[in-house]
């Protein structure tokens, strides 16, 4: 299956072989990347960041997906 690479906003810093925590669509904290607010650009991600006043721990980067992720 081919992967989708989106933007995420990660509750910590970002593990690039390790367990991740998200932040989901409520601006709450998942460990589920399925249930992560996905966005299709930095600025999207950016915006959600700032007008949910998200904490300065949190981190926006990329991660890939499975079709059924998304």
């Amino acid at each position: 299956m081919e992967k989708q690479k989106l933007w995420v906003i990660f509750a910590g810093p970002q593990q690039v072989h390790g367990p991740n925590r998200y932040i989901d669509n409520d601006g709450k904290t998942t460990d589920m990347g399925a249930r992560a607010a996905k966005f299709s650009s930095r600025e999207d991600a950016k915006s959600f960041f700032d007008k949910n006043n998200l904490r300065a721990t949190c981190q926006i980067g990329q991660e890939s997906f499975e079709a059924h992720e998304i």
